[in-house]
């Protein structure tokens, strides 16, 4: 009897001993567990924290978001605006160099600062696309080139700094729409560096057009441009891709239009494919078609371009008289110092 109760309690003291064991060895692998979680999601973990502890600056943020997509075109964000703001985030970014959230703040107030200028004057994006095909590799002359350049480099700061892979994504698409105002050599860097990783479908469109992509998704810039800018875009990518009815077609319509910038762009485009067609009477004609007081300005090139070109077909005063008339007004360089450009061919 003795021994069986020796037994029992042996046996009451082993299953003990395993529980406890077996305890420890679980509590054990779910410390190591949370340690891995913590240790694998902590850049993500850090900037939640940081971003809590700049809400008020996010919250400034989203209000100037707020006016960009409210306001009118003519009330829309100005440098003045956020110029006190961009004062305490340059004096936290002193204190805290390696702070990502700090300089993608930064970086989000010159991009908006950008969208607001094109919204008030939305040439500025619709020529990304005719410089480029004119081969104009050039930067819109109305373009705040101080919040472009600052918010590009702030964009790329932020990036090479220890930040959540989403957050990087958002960064990567932000960075590629505001290259997209530069001309080929930023759109090559795209092309090469964070193309794949793109994430917003309206600037994955943009690439596509640029990079002639065969299938091209016109319903996501349709909904967020207006037609005749669209269909400038489209006519473009017409012409790139050589289908030669449906950019004749698309471009006619848009000299009908009343937005003159684009109708301007679009009589430029018809002379072009004139002049790939072999048909010069057409070429001067579109050409001549071109609201001069409005096209100059942006495109000063232009002047001595036309001007060797009606020399070239022997209309020697018409020429003249186009000298006389606009070279005082444009800031360009004289005859005689042109540069062959191929135009796109």
């Amino acid at each position: 009897m003795l021994l069986s109760n020796l037994d029992i309690s042996s046996n009451k003291k082993k299953n003990k001993n395993r529980f406890v064991q077996v305890f420890y060895i679980v509590f054990l692998v779910l410390l190591l567990f949370s340690a891995y979680w913590l240790i694998s999601h902590y850049q993500r973990i850090r900037f939640l924290i940081i971003s809590d502890r700049y809400s008020s600056l996010q919250a400034e943020l989203d209000t100037y978001r707020k006016m960009i997509n409210e306001t009118t075109p003519e009330n829309q964000l100005q440098p003045g605006d956020v110029s006190r703001f961009l004062e305490i985030i340059n004096d936290l970014i002193v204190a805290n160099p390696d702070d990502g959230a700090l300089h993608l703040i930064k970086a989000n107030i010159y991009y908006l600062l950008v969208k607001a200028q094109i919204k008030q004057n939305p040439a500025i994006f619709d020529d990304t696309f005719f410089f480029n095909f004119i081969s104009k590799h050039q930067i819109h002359p109305d373009l705040n080139k101080d919040a472009w350049e600052n918010g590009i480099v702030s964009f790329r700061k932020a990036l090479s700094l220890n930040l959540p892979e989403e957050t990087r994504s958002l960064i990567i698409s932000q960075l590629s729409e505001m290259y997209l105002l530069g001309g080929s050599p930023y759109w090559n860097s795209v092309k090469n560096d964070f193309y794949q990783s793109i994430q917003n479908p309206e600037v994955l469109t943009y690439y596509d057009i640029l990079f002639h992509k065969s299938v091209i998704d016109w319903t996501t810039l349709e909904s967020t441009h207006d037609l005749p800018s669209v269909e400038q875009i489209k006519a473009i990518y017409y012409l790139s891709k050589k289908n030669t009815p449906m950019a004749f077609t698309t471009l006619k319509d848009l000299t009908t239009i009343d937005n003159i910038h684009i109708k301007n762009n679009a009589f430029y485009l018809l002379s072009h494919l004139m002049r790939t067609l072999k048909n010069s009477k057409s070429e001067l004609y579109y050409m001549g078609q071109i609201d001069l007081e409005n096209f100059l300005p942006v495109n000063p090139w232009f002047l001595n371009h036309y001007y060797y070109l009606l020399r070239f077909y022997g209309q020697e005063a018409k020429a003249k008289q186009l000298l006389l008339q606009f070279e005082s007004k444009i800031n360009n360089s004289k005859p005689g110092e042109e540069k062959e450009d191929n135009n796109g061919d």
